[in-house]
């Protein structure tokens, strides 16, 4: 009855490290309001998780 689509990014390389991360989510918004979006994010040895209930659509990560 319900469906869930996963995405995974990754992002290699970073010379810098990273105090924050801003994230701006609307994929598929308009088909799916109540949509859930979750976020794992590590950096460095920092790992932080959050979720994004609709209709929001920016999340920011601290790591500092």
């Amino acid at each position: 009855d319900r469906e869930a689509t996963y995405v995974y990014l990754e992002v290699e390389g970073v010379n810098a490290s990273v105090r924050s991360l801003e994230v701006y989510a609307k994929l598929l918004y308009e088909q799916f309001s109540d949509q859930v979006n979750i976020f794992h994010v590590t950096a460095g040895k920092s790992k932080k998780s959050t979720k994004l209930d609709y209709p929001a659509q920016t999340v920011r990560l601290s790591f500092e």
